[in-house]
C-alpha cells in the first residue's frame, strides 16, 4: 500500500503545466490577432490590457480558456488537442 502511495505522490509532483503563452502565440501570433478573433465571434469583454496581463501571469482565466478552446473548435471544425502546449 505504501508503495502505491509513493508512486502516486511522485506522479503528482511532476504534473505537467500548460504553456499559455505558447498556446496564444501558436494560435494567434499576438494580442491583436487574438482580439480580432474574439471580436469576430462577438466577444467584447476581453481587451488589450487583459490579454497583456494573461501574458505576464502566464495563465488565462478558466472561463476565457474554455471560450478560446470552444471558438477554436468552431473555427477549425475539430477538437483542439492540448498536448502541444503541455510541458513537464
Amino acid at each position: 500500500m505504501d508503495f502505491l502511495f509513493l508512486r502516486y505522490k511522485d506522479k503528482m509532483s511532476t504534473k505537467p503545466q500548460f504553456d499559455f503563452r505558447k498556446f496564444i502565440a501558436d494560435n494567434w501570433s499576438g494580442i491583436d490577432p487574438l482580439l480580432s478573433f474574439l471580436h469576430q465571434y462577438g466577444v467584447a469583454d476581453v481587451n488589450r490590457p487583459a490579454v497583456y496581463k494573461w501574458g505576464l501571469r502566464g495563465s488565462i482565466p478558466a472561463e476565457k480558456f474554455a471560450l478560446l478552446l470552444t471558438l477554436l473548435e468552431l473555427e477549425t471544425g475539430k477538437p483542439v488537442s492540448l498536448l502541444p502546449w503541455l510541458k513537464q
